[in-house]
C-alpha cells in the first residue's frame, strides 16, 4: 500500500495512519508521511499519535485497491472502520492510487476470501 500513496493527496502536511488487523500477527502497522513526499512504514504500534486509524482485514484493503469494493461499501457493511477527523475519514480512499486494473475489475464479483 505504501507504494500506492498519491503524493498529491498528501500535499497539505504530515500524516500518520495506523492500520489495525484484528486476529492477525502482527496486529498493527503504520505509515507516516512528512507532507513533502517522503514517508516510512513499520509494523507494530505507531511511534507517534495516529491522525487516522484504519481497522480492517487485510483482504478488504486488497479489495479496495483492485476495485472489487468501494470504501463506502466497506464502511457501510462494517468491513472497515475509520477513526480520525471527518475530513481524513472521507479522504481515506483518495490517499491511495487504485490498481490500473481497478476500473475493469470493479465490474466483476469479488474474489473469495477462502
Amino acid at each position: 500500500m505504501f507504494r500506492t500513496v498519491d503524493p498529491l493527496a498528501l500535499s497539505d502536511g504530515a500524516l500518520t495512519i495506523e492500520f489495525r488487523f484484528p486476529g492477525f500477527d502482527p496486529a498493527s502497522g503504520w505509515m507516516t508521511f512528512d507532507g513533502r513526499g517522503r514517508g516510512s512504514v513499520c509494523l507494530g504500534p505507531p511511534e507517534q499519535p495516529a491522525d487516522l486509524v484504519v481497522t480492517s482485514m487485510p483482504s478488504v484493503l486488497y479489495q479496495l485497491f483492485y476495485g472489487y469494493l468501494t470504501c463506502a461499501e466497506a464502511r457501510a457493511t462494517g468491513r472497515i472502520a475509520l477513526a480520525g477527523t471527518p475530513a481524513l475519514e472521507s479522504r481515506f480512499s483518495d490517499l491511495f492510487v487504485k490498481s490500473p486494473f481497478a476500473q475493469r475489475i470493479s465490474r466483476r464479483a469479488p474474489p473469495s476470501s477462502d
